[in-house]
């Protein structure tokens, strides 16, 4: 059995979740909603106190703004998770984690997806297996056996609100199990997430957790591989930091000036660095 677990501050929308599980699921299940309207308890918390009484052998955590289009998707989330080196099963993710602060989004090689968002499609593998090996995944659909969380469950202390729960989790996984991004199954995401500083304080504490481990790959890469990666990984989240104000303006400030030490005539480092000083 399949425990469907939903942390909701919409009664429509989980109302309408609820409803589309029970037309395109085709496994038996159960559906556990959490209302934290009134409690607003970090997601960790709550995954962690739902999954506790959940009876099924396989945990589904999903956020409530999602839609199924594939009729009997639960057998095959079922039949994959079961596998005993399977870790966490998602819709999208990164075989790579970078040792630059960031979210699980790293750059395209690395990242495989399949989806649809906001009403685009957002599907990224270069292979055509139906799981794709990855080693952290965006929350907004995790299934994993519950045996495996309850050896490895999500972390309250460092993760109390509602960012980083995701990327920690499946991170810590990825270290015992293989964690997959799923391509076979068709669903809609209505929301793309949020880069304030509530996520961008999450991203220092995953990184202040997992120093000693980062960089972390689920392929072999040579270290020039890894050296080039990380500086266009820095570039990125720099370009997001800048454009979205995020921490404080001197951090923002060596970070770029570290980007154009390295690299003085990069243009996209010009182009941040006209955005800095308009911002």
């Amino acid at each position: 059995m399949i425990s469907v677990i939903i942390c909701s501050v919409d009664s429509q929308r989980v109302a309408e979740l609820q409803e589309n599980i029970e037309k395109t699921i085709g496994f038996p299940h159960e559906v556990i909603v959490f209302d934290n309207r009134e409690e607003k308890s970090g997601l960790c918390a709550v995954y962690n106190r739902c999954a506790e009484r959940a009876a099924g052998e396989v945990l589904l955590f999903l956020h409530e703004d999602i839609l199924f289009y594939s009729c009997g998707w639960g057998g095959i989330l079922f039949g994959k998770a079961m596998e005993q080196e399977t870790g966490v099963i998602g819709f999208a993710g990164s075989s790579y984690k970078s040792r630059t602060e960031s979210g699980w989004m790293s750059l395209r090689p690395f990242v495989h997806s399949h989806l649809t968002e906001k009403g685009v499609r957002i599907g990224m593998n270069d292979n055509k297996n139906d799981f794709c090996e990855v080693s952290v995944i965006d929350g907004l659909a995790l299934a994993v056996r519950k045996s495996v969380w309850e050896r490895i469950r999500f972390d309250e202390a460092v993760f109390p609100g509602f960012h980083g729960y995701d990327l920690d989790f499946s991170f810590a996984v990825s270290l015992e199990y293989r964690n997959y991004v799923c391509t076979s199954i068709e669903l809609e995401h209505f929301s793309r997430g949020s880069f304030n500083a509530a996520w961008w304080e999450s991203c220092k504490c995953f990184h202040r957790k997992w120093a000693d481990i980062l960089p972390y790959s689920v392929k072999a890469l040579t270290a020039e591989e890894i050296e080039d990666t990380e500086r266009k990984i820095e570039r990125k989240t720099t370009y997001l930091l800048v454009k979205n104000r995020l921490d404080n303006r001197n951090y923002r400030r060596r970070r770029l000036l570290h980007l154009l030490r390295r690299e003085p005539f990069n243009p996209h480092n010009i182009e941040l660095l006209f955005k800095y000083w308009i911002g």
